[in-house]
């Protein structure tokens, strides 16, 4: 074998073990490579604050909020930051359509007054149930007494 035919089954050799040791068959547990907001789709939102100058601790203290409410969503690799002197930009990658909703409708619900809102989550058969102004949802297993908060004293049974 001459000194090029070695040379090209060198690098063909660290090709495929660089492409094994990413890929990694024999660990189909381990967490694959996660897809950002680009490839994998999810939700984007630019927030303005709408007082005149707000100051980067109102800022500051908007986007631990955030981060806050979306953590309790378990929503995976979020990216909530600071753009300029009145923005944050809330990036959530691999939202399903149901987590987009709850993400945008939740606080226009809030803003229109609705005291309480009940989402069914089906591939869950759970009920969610989310009382303002706190956003945290109590989850109501199939078959569970749900009672509302317009309704004091009565309690409903829910299935799915």
């Amino acid at each position: 074998m001459n000194r090029k035919n070695l040379t090209s089954l060198f690098l063909l050799g660290v090709f495929l073990l660089a492409l094994l040791f990413v890929w990694k068959p024999w660990a189909p547990e381990e967490p694959k490579v996660r897809l950002g907001l680009d490839l994998k789709g999810g939700l984007r939102i630019v927030l303005e604050a709408d007082v005149e100058n707000p100051t980067l601790d109102d800022l500051e203290k908007a986007r631990t909020v955030l981060e806050n409410r979306i953590n309790a969503l378990g929503v995976a690799e979020p990216l909530i930051q600071i753009q300029g002197q009145k923005r944050i930009v809330v990036e959530l990658p691999g939202l399903s359509q149901a987590d987009q909703d709850r993400a945008l409708k939740l606080p226009l619900y809030q803003k229109a007054g609705i005291p309480e809102v009940w989402i069914v989550n089906l591939p869950e058969e759970a009920l969610e149930s989310y009382a303002f102004p706190h956003h945290l949802p109590e989850r109501h297993p199939k078959g569970e007494e749900v009672a509302p908060k317009a309704f004091p004293g009565k309690k409903l049974p829910w299935w799915v």
